[in-house]
């Protein structure tokens, strides 16, 4: 009986008073800035506003009050209270900061909220790092090998966009032990941006880097028109080299002759006789010339 009076005089307290009461989380980085929710979901005009951190005794940080605000303790140069919202920013977080805040807020004298904020300041995962180990022209496409590095072990490591012409097929490598090294498979006649995210519990972050094929390896794609006519280009130039080895190769001799001794040879001995008589005209016109003596000349 004594149980089921005092648990009605708490809930008619809270009723009457419009008091609230809730815990959150909050995490921050080093360095960083972060806001603590003072869980109040109205707006308006507050008459008092007190944050204070159970680490030093419930000590106050922040006061609004009077519409005055003041700040107390080492925090006092880091500190920004909205006093529209109730919300508090602590700048440049240092791992002193993590702890326990409590917010009291009144509107009214029939209501306020007292709140708690759990903060937890951890160290931002960094940015990984790309390596491009290797790209080259395969089966029609640009193989990429890939490695994302991030100096943390408990992370999660993701390769983007997918898809063409803008983006990859991403492969894990057979040989990797992590899934940080991987193959993409993107388009060889363009550049592609490729981007590595690596990210935790609590934070992601993401790297990106720029390459391709397109400045490697020449890339000749062929339709089946070009097909056709690549067969005849090939056909024609042969052909025209046989014909040049036939004219200037002597396949009985085994020696290279000129076409003009080549044609010489294969005249009658009558036409050879004159042919020579006219090419030593010239040099021998003050001699007599009989036709035993150019046969002894062609000879």
């Amino acid at each position: 009986m004594y149980r089921r009076i005092t648990a009605s005089c708490i809930i008619l307290f809270i009723l009457i008073n419009g008091f609230k009461n809730e815990t959150l989380k909050q995490t921050g980085f080093l360095g960083k800035s972060v806001t603590l929710p003072s869980g109040v979901n109205e707006t308006g005009k507050f008459t008092t506003i007190e944050w204070s951190i159970l680490a030093k005794n419930n000590t106050y940080i922040a006061r609004f009050s009077g519409g005055n605000v003041k700040y107390y303790q080492q925090q006092r140069d880091r500190l920004k209270l909205d006093t529209t919202t109730g919300d508090l920013e602590i700048r440049d977080l240092r791992r002193e900061d993590s702890g326990t805040y409590t917010v009291h807020v009144r509107k009214s004298d029939k209501i306020q909220w007292n709140n708690k904020v759990n903060l937890s300041v951890q160290e931002k995962l960094p940015e990984p790092s790309i390596t491009v180990t290797n790209r080259k022209i395969e089966y029609g496409m640009c193989k990429i090998l890939l490695t994302c590095s991030v100096k943390s072990e408990t992370t999660t490591i993701t390769y983007g966009p997918e898809g063409f012409p803008h983006g990859c097929e991403f492969k894990p490598l057979r040989y990797a032990t992590t899934g940080r090294e991987a193959e993409a498979w993107c388009s060889p006649i363009q550049d592609v941006n490729i981007t590595c995210t690596a990210s935790d519990s609590v934070s992601t972050t993401a790297s990106t880097v720029r390459t391709g094929c397109s400045r490697t390896d020449p890339v000749f794609i062929c339709s089946a028109g070009c097909g056709i006519m690549c067969f005849f280009g090939g056909v024609i130039i042969t052909a025209a080299v046989c014909i040049v080895l036939y004219i200037k190769c002597d396949a009985r001799s085994g020696f290279v002759r000129t076409p003009w001794a080549r044609l010489r040879e294969r005249l009658p001995r009558r036409c050879r006789y004159i042919l020579a008589r006219s090419e030593e005209a010239p040099r021998t016109s003050h001699e007599p010339t009989t036709p035993e003596s150019a046969g002894r000349i062609t000879h």
